[in-house]
């Protein structure tokens, strides 16, 4: 199992990407991680969060490291989850600029990530 925390220092929001693992074992390592289980389903990916006190958790997973469609994917799910829960920031034209920006940064970094830095422009 291989991990990637990005940090956006823009909005203070993060970003966890485990790959090369099963969704079993990501489900595994959530549920010793925060004694909380999620469903296996045989997705190509997952976007869960974890929030208490003191914490606040976004983990994408993704079966296939290349399949940049459910990473484009899951990061929406991320985002959504900072933007709109965690900010109150809804998705509508005057603020639909803030979501394109940090789906950007995310799919930019972890693009990076999986070696795939080819189909970015950096």
């Amino acid at each position: 199992m291989k991990k990637k925390q990005i940090k956006d220092e823009t909005f203070g929001t993060n970003i966890t990407l485990f790959y090369d693992c099963t969704e079993k074992e990501f489900a595994k390592h959530y549920k010793k991680s925060f004694d909380y289980e999620i469903e296996v389903t045989d997705c190509s990916g997952e976007t869960v969060e974890y929030i208490d006190k003191e914490i606040e958790v976004v983990w994408i997973w993704i079966k296939k490291n290349k399949d940049v469609e459910t990473l484009s994917h899951e990061i929406i799910h991320a985002i959504k989850y900072w933007l709109l829960i965690h900010f109150d920031i809804p998705f509508n034209s005057s603020t639909e600029e803030v979501y394109a920006t940090l789906h950007s940064f995310y799919m930019g970094e972890f693009l990076r990530e999986l070696k795939l830095e080819k189909l970015t422009d950096k």
